[in-house]
């Protein structure tokens, strides 16, 4: 029985030194990794705001005085011009005011005229009185020609009809709205934009428009920028003006606007996530002859998910891209794939 344990227990020490002697590994070549060369390129900064769309000219026209609505000359999606008639508002018997006005006007200024013809045959007071009387009678008529003016509507600006509040026979109210008139063309789009990305916007400015309920994008122009920003919502106001010749955007639809600004024509910038952060320091590790490197790099403007590297690297240096955070400086490595940084935030592959 012992003799039996004493083979067993050998031949189990030998199994033991046979399997140690198998497992033994060559050594790990490196550690495989992406590269991207960094080169200069413009860094543009790419910002996307809210926008509504609203008319520069909305206005809502009424008859000061009221009365009978003697006519309606439009109807609502009509276009028209700057001083067309819309609307007359108890018209006639102004008109009959006017002419009664004009004929006391007249005939205070010939007496007066005639009064002064007689020289000392007639005293100052009677003078006097005469020039008073022709006075007052002209302003009564230029009250009366005004108070005519003001019930026939016309439109202060061109643009369209969006609304008739009133139909021909009816008694408008003094005051009360009858037609509504927006211009169109050009109209403007009103975006909130927070103090952080104000310094980022430039007047005059070309920016585009993306409406949600039409195709395509729309070139505007950056026309105005607040100066203080809302108390409520603390941001500032910013305008911008688009062209619409055939009408297709409307006051009130909803969008985007797209703004782009170069901040740097030649910078270099790579993306976010390549940007390693140790205890001592922010930086990137660099393929050097096939060698893990660490650079210490200083970060500049961020734009979106890539960030304009200030100082730390240089054109032509390969950065790893793709691994460069499960190696330590000195690492051997291997690269399985090399391309050029960037293009539009994009590795542009070999």
């Amino acid at each position: 029985m012992s003799l039996f344990l004493l083979i067993f227990s050998c031949s189990s020490a030998d199994a033991v030194v046979d399997n140690t002697e198998a497992m033994d590994l060559p050594e790990v070549p490196g550690v495989r990794v992406e590269v991207a060369e960094v080169q200069p390129s413009p860094a543009m900064v790419r910002l996307s705001f809210p926008a509504v769309v609203a008319s520069p000219n909305d206005v809502t026209l009424a008859a000061p005085r009221g009365g009978p609505v003697e006519s309606v000359l439009v109807q609502p999606g009509d276009r028209v011009r700057r001083g067309q008639v819309l609307a007359r508002i108890d018209a006639a018997a102004t008109r009959q005011q006017v002419v009664i006005a004009e004929a006391q006007a007249h005939q205070a200024s010939e007496e007066y005229e005639r009064l002064k013809k007689l020289g000392d045959g007639v005293s100052p007071m009677q003078l006097l009185a005469a020039e008073t009387q022709a006075t007052v009678t002209e302003a009564n008529a230029e009250m009366a020609r005004l108070a005519h003016a003001r019930t026939v509507i016309t439109s202060p600006v061109d643009g369209e009809v969006a609304w008739v509040g009133i139909d021909r026979g009816e008694s408008a109210n003094p005051g009360a709205p009858l037609v509504r008139v927006v211009s169109t063309d050009p109209l403007e789009l009103t975006l909130s934009v927070s103090d952080r990305d104000l310094p980022l916007l430039e007047l005059n400015s070309t920016v585009q428009f993306q409406s949600q309920a039409l195709p395509g994008l729309v070139e505007g122009t950056l026309t105005h920028i607040g100066p203080a920003a809302d108390p409520d919502t603390r941001t500032f106001s910013a305008t911008v003006t688009v062209d619409n010749p055939d009408g297709a955007l409307k006051p009130g639809m909803l969008g985007r606007v797209a703004v782009g600004r170069v901040v740097d024509e030649q910078a270099l910038v790579i993306p976010q996530d390549w940007v390693v952060t140790r205890l001592d320091g922010t930086g990137v590790y660099v393929n050097d002859g096939n060698v893990a490197a660490w650079r210490t790099i200083d970060l500049g403007t961020y734009i979106e998910d890539q960030v304009v590297i200030s100082d730390g690297l240089e054109a032509g240096d390969q950065v790893i891209s793709k691994g460069g955070r499960d190696v330590t400086a000195g690492d051997p490595l291997i690269v399985v794939r090399q391309g050029v940084c960037c293009t539009a935030g994009r590795v542009n592959w070999e």
